[in-house]
This record gives C-alpha cells, structure tokens and sequence, in this order.
C-alpha cells in the first residue's frame, strides 16, 4: 500500500513539474513575443505595438478577412487612404499549411491615413465584418518573416498537393502533369 502512494506522489509531482515547465515556456514566449510589453534582456518596459510613431511606421492589421480576400479587395476596402507602395503595402498572411489566414498588414503613408483606416473597424467586407487596429512594424515583420511570402505573391506556377497515396513516387506525379507544361520539377516533401 505504501508503494501505491508513493508510486501516486511521485506521479503527481512529475505533473506538477510538467505543468510548470510548461506555463515558464508560455512566460518566456510571452516576453519575448511582438506586442509584449517587456523585454526578456533587460526587463525593461517597451512599447512594441503602438503603431504611429515615425520609426515604427504606420501600420494596421486586419483581422477578420475573407478566406477568398484579394490585395485588390483591401486596397479598395481603404479606398480614401493612401496604402504605401500601393500593393506592395499590404501584406496578407498565411498559416504553416500556405493557406490565407484571414489576417493581413497594411502600411499607410502617414499617421492621417492610418486613423482613417481604424476608423474602417468592423465595418464589411462582403458579409464579414473587419477588425482594424494599430499594430507596430516590429509585430507586423516577426509575424511575415514567421509566416513567409504574402499570399497570393509566390505566383511562379508552384502546385502543392495533398492526399496522395502513401507510395506514390515522384515519377508517378510528373507523369500525372505530362502535358501541361514545358518544363516542370517534382520536389517531394514527406
């Protein structure tokens, strides 16, 4: 019987050292993570998220977006705004899979445009409402540099398949495309 519990107390504090493990990872990530207030190297408070000031940009993100959302459709979404570098300054993002995540970045000319483009939260974008916040270049650069290329810009006739059986081999794929295209290369990620 004396065995059982402490078989049980041991078990329990290896959970307890798991659970604490794991909430000091979540810290850590917190601290260290854009929109944070506070700098894991010396501690100190520091604004990360602000949006507005000269060094930092003028930049919002989007939240909310269609799954089907063009860079066309958001610049004609903040059609009063100036979009710096008119395409180029939005930036939609992607999950680890390359599809749209319903969120983008855009960046605007001036702190005017900016507060105009906020002044755009919750209004529609077809039948979905659009969040529209502030947000800093810093957190706006760590999540496109996490999450790659903007969606829709990597347009060099890259196909990405799912749901091909098990043994399928890269021969197998080009012969499938035999035809569609003059030159073409099969990379095999398992």
């Amino acid at each position: 019987m004396a065995t059982v519990a402490l078989l049980l107390k041991k078990i329990t504090i290896l959970r307890m050292r798991a659970q604490i493990g794991y909430l000091q990872m979540i810290y850590n990530y917190k601290l260290t993570s854009p929109g944070s207030t506070e700098s894991s190297i010396i501690g100190e408070k520091e604004e990360m998220s602000g949006g507005g000031d000269q060094d930092d940009g003028f930049v919002v993100k989007l939240r909310g977006l269609p799954w089907s959302a063009t860079v066309d459709e958001i610049l004609r979404f903040f059609k009063e705004c100036n979009v710096k570098g008119g395409k180029n300054g939005v930036h939609m993002t992607t999950s680890r899979e390359g599809r749209p995540s319903g969120e983008a970045f855009v960046e605007f000319e001036n702190e005017g445009d900016m507060e105009r483009a906020c002044e755009r939260d919750r209004d529609h974008m077809g039948n979905r409402y659009i969040e529209v916040f502030k947000v800093g270049r810093a957190e706006m650069e760590w999540v496109i540099k996490r999450c790659g290329p903007t969606y829709g810009a990597n347009e060099d006739g890259c196909v990405r398949l799912r749901g091909l059986p098990f043994g399928c081999s890269k021969e197998e794929i080009a012969q499938f495309f035999t035809g569609t295209s003059r030159y073409f290369e099969v990379v095999y990620r398992k």
